[in-house]
């Protein structure tokens, strides 16, 4: 089972129906089993920062038995979702008596991770517009002639009767060739 599976044994009741006949009328009855107790917790993290995040987390509880399933979601104010310690959490909660813990983090975001918007004309304008925002993320002695050329190099198609080893080969040479060259430059 997975989270979105286990989200909808919570919503709804489980177990099976009885069905006694009588002189041809059929009665019913259900009769509700709760193999496995589900725990669902939500919390919005819009707005925060991840260390608030952290914190607020920290103080969830587990109920004793039951698996415990966590949504976190929304836009951080600051810090990165790597900063939140969801090992942390789910051994807390197994700790505190939860038989498993699924922690689903799909939609928390960061606005320090947030989009790079670029139009252009061509496929190279937007590429080189790419490079140009993101290149303050990262310290690399690469000019960004260097990345687009290793970017090139990167994407040449098989060609037809080309063996998938030999094609694979030749771009990792081809891109070595490129990073020895920036680095020597």
């Amino acid at each position: 089972a997975d989270y979105r599976d286990l989200e909808e044994l919570a919503k709804q009741k489980s177990g099976f129906y009885i069905v006694d006949v009588v002189d041809g009328a059929a009665k019913t009855t259900f009769t509700e089993l709760d193999v496995c107790g589900v725990q669902v917790m939500e919390h919005d993290a819009s707005d925060k920062t991840a260390f608030a995040v952290n914190e607020a987390l920290q103080r969830l509880q587990a109920e004793k038995g039951k698996i415990a399933l966590l949504r976190v979601s929304g836009e951080l104010a600051s810090g990165k979702p790597s900063e939140i310690d969801f090992a942390a959490l789910k051994q807390r909660l197994l700790d505190g008596g939860a038989t498993a813990v699924y922690v689903n983090r799909n939609a928390l975001r960061s606005r320090e991770d947030g989009e790079v918007r670029v139009g252009g004309a061509s496929r190279r304008e937007i590429e080189e517009r790419v490079f140009k925002e993101r290149a303050a993320d990262f310290r690399s002695g690469i000019p960004q002639k260097n990345a687009l050329e290793l970017l090139d190099s990167l994407r040449p198609p098989i060609s037809e009767g080309e063996r998938k080893a030999d094609y694979e080969a030749s771009v990792v040479k081809k891109g070595l060739g490129v990073l020895h060259e920036a680095l020597e430059s």
